[in-house]
């Protein structure tokens, strides 16, 4: 019995060693289908720097800022603190939908989340890029770049897109 329940743990062991293995070589390898930047695919297997792409002088680091137009006018700054939210459900709700068509949906509860904390009501979101640019001599602001626009449809209850 008890070199049944030994040999057991062993081939238990030797599973998740090798299921391990093989996510991080998927990961390694960048195998991944669809979109791998969602949480939790494969983590914790993306989510480390030697990962990420590598940058060099003269390469733009995008850095995202999402601002809200709100029904009188006013512009406000949307982050995570100020949807009251974590980074997942920022990024899931105020940047996939202008990257990805398929994702437009999350903008609206994300939209509502920020309306209900604040008061307001948003009638256009756009997302800039505002860069940092890498040189020998550290890094600077690079140009500001309007990435899209969604703007509130008229019913209300859609939104209407400009997006490159």
């Amino acid at each position: 019995m008890e070199a049944e329940t030994r040999s057991l743990g062993r081939i238990l062991a030797s599973g998740v060693i090798v299921l391990v293995l093989f996510l991080q070589a998927i990961a390694a390898l960048g195998l991944t289908p669809g979109p791998i930047e969602k949480t939790p695919f494969l983590w914790p297997f993306l989510d480390y720097p030697m990962y990420s792409t590598p940058h060099y002088e003269g390469d733009a680091i995008p850095r995202y800022r999402v601002v809200g137009t709100t029904a009188d006018g006013r512009e406000m700054q949307i982050d995570p603190e100020t949807l009251g939210a974590d980074f997942w459900i920022f990024r899931n709700a105020f940047l996939f939908p202008f990257r990805f068509r398929a994702d437009r949906g999350e903008l609206e509860p994300g939209v509502e989340l920020f309306e209900r904390r604040h008061g307001v009501t948003l009638v256009e979101v756009r997302l800039e890029d505002r860069p940092i640019v890498l040189s020998r001599s550290g890094s600077s602001q690079g140009p500001v770049e309007l990435v899209g626009t969604a703007r509130r449809a008229p019913d209300g209850d859609s939104w209407e897109w400009e997006v490159p």
